[in-house]
């Protein structure tokens, strides 16, 4: 039978077994041992944000002038603040591939304000991959494992973005690929996870023929609700699963000439070729989950009886204004859209009930 002390002493031995359980649970990813291949390096680097992409105008002739769309002016939104086009990097997830597109580094870094350069560590090679994302909240993980996770997991990550209006608080994102050595050196470009839609709405009360209009709400829809990480460029297929949209909220149209500013996540639906004229952007030809303008108001019939009428136009934004449905991240889409008459027989945007 075993005596005291050995009862004793094999105590002692499970409660440290037990402890050291506990703390080895409680590590994060950066206690983990490193393994002897890699070296720490100091890094040195500079983040800049440079301005969106601005779509080329585009423009094609609406039939007896009745909705003219125009994708591209030049117009300057008064009241416009730079802080909006220029967001600021309150802090920093950094991410370490190795030649092999292994994950062998991640940290997260609170940055100052104003701040854009910074040094840290990371590990030598003479092939690596850097990904940085810049504004997620502190509470928010990449989720994914080091020495285990690749890049190919990377572009699997997303991030649900419902905030409608999330001003100078932009998700960036930034990559390099090449070499790092000691007092290596780094410009990194961050490019906006989102893009920006803007809409100048302007209309006759009496259209041209006659009939009167007021246009009560405007509405974007078919917004996705998730951003990828990583910028694949290739269209997003989200299988049948309209969780993954939503419709922002409805706004109310005071007058004419109002402009409407939104930030959303990109949304890649490809082209339709066989659409020829913006009359024929429509949701017949458009793919499933464009995201598109609803734009509606009380339409007035001057014939005899006289009848009040609810009039709706639905605006597809993309690299143009005929065949193309793709929403780009880091790019702005300034539109502008004039209703002189209302023609549903012969604009299929176009629909009264």
């Amino acid at each position: 039978m075993a005596n005291l002390k050995d009862i004793k002493t094999c105590i002692c031995i499970a409660a440290l077994l037990l402890i050291t359980g506990m703390f080895s649970c409680a590590k994060n990813d950066e206690e983990l041992p490193i393994p002897d291949k890699y070296e720490e390096v100091g890094v040195n680097l500079h983040l800049t944000i440079p301005a969106a992409r601005q779509i080329t105008y585009s423009e094609t002739k609406a039939e007896q002038e009745n909705i003219s769309f125009t994708l591209g002016t030049t117009y300057t939104r008064s009241g416009e603040t730079s802080e909006i086009e220029q967001p600021s990097i309150d802090n920093l997830w950094v991410l370490q591939f190795d030649d092999n597109q292994t994950l062998i580094r991640k940290f997260y870094q609170n940055m100052e304000p104003e701040k854009t350069s910074l040094r840290f560590n990371l590990y030598d090679s003479d092939n690596t991959t850097l990904f940085f994302i810049a504004n997620l909240s502190d509470e928010t993980d990449i989720d994914l494992e080091l020495y285990s996770s690749t890049i190919t997991d990377l572009k699997k990550r997303y991030i649900e973005i419902t905030d409608e209006a999330p001003q100078n608080k932009l998700l960036l994102t930034g990559e390099y690929q090449g070499k790092i050595k000691e007092y290596t050196s780094l410009e990194i470009e961050l490019q906006r996870m989102v893009a920006k839609l803007s809409l100048e709405l302007s209309y006759k009360e009496t259209l041209n023929n006659g009939n009167k209009l007021t246009i009560t709400n405007i509405c974007l829809k078919n917004v996705p609700v998730i951003g990828f990480y990583y910028n694949t460029g290739t269209v997003h297929t989200p299988e049948e699963n309209p969780t993954r949209f939503t419709d922002y909220t409805l706004q109310d149209v005071p007058a004419s000439g109002e402009t409407f500013i939104w930030y959303i996540p990109e949304n890649l639906q490809g082209t339709n070729l066989y659409i020829s004229t913006q009359e024929d952007k429509c949701e017949e030809y458009a793919p499933t989950y464009s995201t598109y303008i609803e734009i509606t108001g009380k339409y007035i019939s001057t014939t005899t009886p006289e009848q009040e009428l609810t009039a709706s136009i639905r605006l597809y934004p993309g690299e143009n204004i005929t065949t193309d449905f793709n929403i780009r991240r880091n790019a702005h889409y300034p539109m502008t859209v004039t209703i002189s008459n209302l023609d549903p027989e012969n604009d299929k945007r176009v629909e009264i009930q």
